[in-house]
């Protein structure tokens, strides 16, 4: 995906315009299209282009929108990454921080089987899952995952029992050496089955985008994480690839026919494709076997005489093993030049027909097979060759070639109308197309896949044995860690249940976000608002009779967050009320505790009928804000007291304490943060060195709140630890709460344990009246 910061302010990158352009007349694809298809509710049967023979798809009548209906399965999850469906119709998926979850169709509710400790650093952690083709008798799960042991992920099979999935049948089949701590580094981790038994596994190229939106070509001393050659480029490196395997019964493997380097001699012989930077998703069309993938291409917004083209990102095609031009060709085989780091200057483009890989820490062939094109590139800004694909972020991942079988097919399937369409998606700009091609397997046309209907940043994509599409929305925030509209979805062909009405989830209000101009108002704790667990804590909801009157429903749902997901706490039905959110310590890793409250009020408005007329929520904070927990931060360390044998960057085992040691301009922020009726911040510190700390609001060098001396450790007791309050005035609203650290010399100024909040903040508030939103 291409990566954004969190949103600390003074740690923003510029966001990328989510926006989706129309399609263009001028387009080829698009113009056959036209000529092909009938409009979409027509009903009329659709007739081909002379130019090109009829496929059996393109003849089917093209459903209407209103055909289809979204069903929520799962709407309690975080971070969802991957899923797969089995012949029963149980849905399993996998979540980033090592959760293993299945959506069971008899009964409606989900249960965890099983909880990988994985490392869920940057982009690493759970990335991925398949069912053995012989699932239903063997129950083998195969997971790929970045596990705590520093230098390498893993792929491994397991076997899922009546009890979940049992540890001692892991079998690891392979081992892909990585660099973990990389920022933004491309694991991908897709894997898939396809024909023949063979498993394909997809690997990013590891290095590090942030230096050059252009080829990461840095051969220079040190720079190992920003050279590309070392991996994509290397044909004895198995990052920057789709591998190609065929998983053996005692836990081997095999290498197909068919391979890039079948013998191992000029390359390893797991390699299928090669010249990767991020091939996040791929799907095998189960019928011909070609694999399609999206890779996440670079950030350039324009090209560059020196360097080369503009970033774009790719849809591509593989019917033969072969490579794909990372990091020397982009898009269809536009060159980047040699660049010289060293020296800032530009060398000859590179040679599609012939690449050569003369990199220093390459150590594989020097000569490279020829550059295979990409199948559809598109860039930030609008593309001349697909229009289609609108404009804005860019994430490309390719999901299922679909095809219809007519003895499996469920009453819900998709219908034959898309048999041997490819289906992608964009995961920023939140659209899925389908993809036709003519019987020469040229590509015909890509259309918009239900645009009406909303698909909330779609993470995965899967057709079940019966033919009903699957889909992961990953929610509304990029990170996805406190996304409460994070769901898993079936989409069901239904032309029975057609209405003139847009199709919305049956499980859910039709609109989940405050209308513009809404006449609700809400008395509510305030966005980073200070909280106390355990606690009553009150709200109220004012609805004008203008607005729905007796007649409007509330429901204000709370949950109790952590680092890595969310517990839904209890629902609350009525305008006004207290609730409390209740502190959970159980957890065999300690993780940060934050509240969040939803409310939802709906009701008949005059003029919009019945539907959801508002929707907000905060996010709160607890009294005691342990140090470790920030939203970002800069030069600081962590200390532990005690084993941490097992223990990750997120989750660290109940009964070891965390300090942050702190130097000269060490920052530690924490977002969100009201003060609302908060007079003071108790910071608890070991002295080492001295110096001074700073409470600023949103950056290191924003409105400083106030600053106290930290004396340096006495001689005769440098374990001594500190309580120390300053005093602090409400600035108003929600902010990043920054502490900033001065000192002098190497030695740091101190071991930072705990913050405290004195005053009352949210906490014994009681709302009357009737008050703006956040008032």
């Amino acid at each position: 995906m291409v990566e954004v910061s969190r949103a600390v302010p003074y740690l923003l990158v510029a966001l990328l315009t989510l926006t989706v352009g129309g399609c263009s007349s001028g387009s080829k694809v698009a113009q056959e299209e036209r000529a092909a298809l009938a409009p979409a509710d027509s009903g009329q049967v659709a007739t081909e282009n002379a130019a090109a023979p009829a496929s059996a798809s393109l003849q089917a009548r093209r459903p209407s929108q209103s055909d289809f209906k979204k069903v929520v399965l799962v709407k309690e999850t975080t971070r969802p990454n991957v899923l797969e469906i089995a012949s029963d119709g149980r849905v399993f998926f996998a979540e980033r921080e090592g959760a293993v979850r299945v959506w069971h169709p008899d009964t409606g509710t989900t249960t965890t089987v099983a909880f990988l400790p994985v490392d869920a650093v940057h982009t690493s952690g759970l990335l991925g899952m398949a069912l053995d083709p012989d699932f239903d008798r063997n129950g083998w799960m195969y997971l790929y995952y970045a596990p705590h042991a520093r230098g390498k992920n893993e792929l491994a099979r397991f076997t899922v029992t009546n009890e979940g999935i049992d540890p001692r049948s892991k079998k690891v089949l392979l081992e892909v050496p990585v660099q973990r701590n990389v920022d933004g580094g491309h694991s991908a981790g897709e894997i898939e089955f396809g024909p023949h038994g063979n498993l394909y596994l997809s690997t990013g190229d590891n290095t590090n985008p942030r230096a050059t939106g252009y080829a990461p070509i840095d051969e220079r001393p040190g720079r190992r994480i920003w050279d590309a050659q070392r991996a994509s480029a290397n044909t004895m490196d198995l990052r920057g690839k789709i591998l190609r395997i065929r998983p053996q019964a005692d836990g081997t493997y095999t290498i197909p026919d068919g391979n890039l380097f079948p013998y191992g001699v000029r390359g390893r012989p797991e390699i299928y494709v090669m010249g990767n930077r991020n091939p996040y998703r791929f799907k095998i069309d189960p019928q011909t076997g070609a694999l399609y993938w999206g890779e996440v291409g670079p950030d350039a917004g324009a090209a560059s005489a020196e360097r080369g083209p503009m970033g774009y990102d790719e849809f591509n095609r593989a019917q033969r093993a072969g490579y794909f031009g990372w990091p020397y060709f982009i898009g269809d085989n536009k060159a980047y030049h040699d660049y010289d780091f060293a020296t800032e200057t530009a060398g000859p483009p590179f040679v599609p027909e012939r690449p050569v890989n003369d990199a220093p820490r390459n150590t594989g062939a020097y000569v490279l097979p020829p550059a295979e094109p990409a199948l559809i590139w598109y860039p930030y800004g609008a593309s001349e060759e697909f229009p289609e694909l609108g404009t804005g972020g860019r994430s490309a991942m390719a999901g299922p070639v679909y095809r219809y079988d007519a003895q499996t097919a469920g009453p819900n399937a998709l219908p034959p109308y898309y048999d041997g369409r490819l289906f992608i998606f964009d995961f920023m700009r939140s659209w899925i197309k389908a993809v036709a091609f003519n019987e020469a397997g040229e590509l015909k046309a890509i259309t918009p896949f239900l645009p009406r209907m909303t698909f909330n940043r779609p993470m995965d994509m899967e057709v079940g044995p019966k033919g009903h599409l699957y889909v992961i929305e990953w929610g509304s925030s990029y990170e996805g860690w406190y996304n409460d509209d994070a769901r898993i979805v079936r989409l069901d062909y239904d032309p029975a249940s057609r209405s003139s009405a847009p199709p919305v989830s049956s499980a859910e209000p039709a609109a989940t976000r405050r209308a513009a101009g809404s006449d609700v108002s809400f008395t509510w704790p305030e966005e980073g608002g200070i909280v106390d667990f355990n606690a009553a804590l009150s709200y109220c909801v004012a609805i004008p009779d203008k607005a729905a009157g007796a007649e409007a429903r509330v429901t204000v749902r709370s949950y109790l967050v952590h680092d890595t997901h969310q517990h839904a706490q209890a629902q609350h039905l009525g305008r006004s009320g207290h609730l409390a959110i209740r502190e959970d310590n159980s957890h065999f890793y300690l993780e940060e505790q934050q509240a969040r409250l939803v409310v939802h009020a709906t009701g008949d408005a005059p003029g919009r009928g019945v539907g959801a007329l508002a929707r907000d929520s905060v996010t709160l904070q607890p009294r005691r804000k342990q140090a470790e927990h920030t939203t970002a931060s800069r030069k600081v360390e962590r200390e532990f007291a005690g084993s941490t044998e097992g223990g990750s960057v997120l989750r660290v085992r109940r009964g070891v304490e965390v300090f942050m040691v702190a130097r000269d301009s060490s920052v530690l922020a924490y977002a969100p943060v009201n003060l609302h009726r908060i007079n003071g911040i108790t910071l608890r510190m070991q002295p080492v060195a001295g110096g001074t700390v700073e409470v600023r609001l949103d950056g290191p060098d924003g409105e400083l709140l106030a600053t106290a001396p930290i004396e340096a450790a006495a001689n005769e007791d440098p374990a001594a630890w500190q309580e120390v309050t300053l005093p602090v005035q409400d600035p108003g609203g929600p902010h990043t709460l920054v502490l900033v650290f001065r000192g002098t010399g190497t030695d740091p100024v101190a071991k930072l344990d705990w913050m405290t909040f004195e005053g009352a903040g949210m906490m014994g508030r009681e709302c009357t009246g009737e008050a703006h939103l956040g008032g």
